[in-house]
């Protein structure tokens, strides 16, 4: 046999082959790009080049049987023209519609992304805000992603004459365990997913959760994290959160309870209290930190040794216990001057 018999021969194997080699490189770039998010990037192209050397060898290995005709049977011009226009053009037409509701899916997230990223009430809120809608995004169209192009696959698969039975039953029983044995971790999911959702709790806000109170320093889709104020970190998964209290959302309040003796007259200590509030609000270093006027609540506890007043004055969020220490200064350097004694 000539050269030119020869490479007529092997044309078509090495046509495939180039045609094989082409995909799979493209199928690399794809998936580089799809994991860039969660994966280093020298990791992860070595560990794609690795994966594509290994299916590049046998399938490269399988078109040099058929190209050979060794065993199998020769590969030629109508056999691959039959198989292009039946399997082959049905196997582009199911990866084609696997990435039209990819985009479909992209399209509709974003649409969703602009809808749950609602005007905030500060910029700095509207930033955190989108930048954890944009988190929750991604991982929408991660795992839509995964879903259609797995699927589109098992029917590639299908195509191919293969027995995918035995795929789906591992699949299936893997999903069971993993259901059984990712309880905690589904349940932190979705838990952080509504933390997300709702806006309730932001970083930077001061919450109590189950007891514990500090400065959030980060909220995931899995955990929480809580700087304590000695600077101790409190990690919660999000699942296990039971109740919360967020003491920096929209506005606060500073509260201060003076107890003062029962023999005082009411009215004047009451006057003081008020007038102790309306110079700090009137103060134009704390302007920026008040809300709203001083407000005495009235008597709030009565006892044989002491009479117990309230005074609350609403602030901005983070600036109630400025506010109250220096109310606390102002009312104790009042009553010392007024020689009124507390309780």
């Amino acid at each position: 046999m000539g050269v030119e018999a020869q490479f007529a021969h092997w044309l078509p194997a090495l046509l495939t082959a180039a045609l094989v080699l082409a995909a799979l490189g493209a199928g690399q770039w794809a998936l580089a790009r799809w994991l860039r998010p969660w994966a280093s990037g020298r990791a992860l192209a070595a560990l794609l080049r690795r994966t594509l050397r290994a299916v590049a060898v046998l399938l490269l290995a399988l078109l040099a049987l058929r190209g050979s005709g060794l065993g199998v049977p020769r590969l030629t011009w109508p056999l691959l023209a039959g198989w292009l226009l039946g399997p082959g053009l049905r196997i582009l037409f199911i990866f084609l519609g696997a990435f039209l509701l990819a985009r479909a899916a992209d399209f509709f997230i974003a649409h969703l992304q602009q809808a749950l990223a609602a005007p905030a009430a500060a910029p700095h809120d509207a930033a955190e805000r989108r930048k954890r809608i944009d988190t929750l995004g991604r991982l929408l169209r991660g795992l839509a992603t995964l879903v259609l192009f797995g699927i589109a696959t098992l029917m590639a698969l299908r195509e191919l004459h293969m027995d995918i039975t035995p795929i789906l039953t591992g699949a299936g029983v893997a999903g069971v365990a993993l259901g059984f044995g990712a309880q905690t971790l589904v349940k932190d999911l979705i838990a952080g997913v509504f933390l997300i959702l709702e806006n309730q709790i932001r970083v930077g806000d001061i919450i109590t959760i189950n007891g514990k109170t500090g400065l959030v320093e980060s909220l995931r889709l899995r955990i929480l994290v809580l700087r304590g104020a000695d600077g101790a970190v409190y990690i919660f998964h999000n699942g296990a959160i039971s109740e919360y209290a967020n003491l920096t959302k929209d506005f606060a309040y500073a509260v201060l309870d003076v107890g003062v003796a029962p023999q005082q007259d009411l009215g004047r200590v009451t006057a003081l209290l008020q007038a102790v509030g309306d110079s700090l609000v009137r103060d134009p270093a704390f302007a920026a930190k008040i809300l709203a006027p001083a407000e005495i609540l009235g008597v709030e506890s009565l006892g044989p040794t002491s009479v117990g007043l309230r005074l609350r004055i609403r602030t901005a969020p983070m600036e109630q216990w400025a506010v109250d220490r220096e109310l606390r200064r102002r009312v104790q350097e009042q009553f010392a001057a007024a020689k009124i004694a507390l309780a």
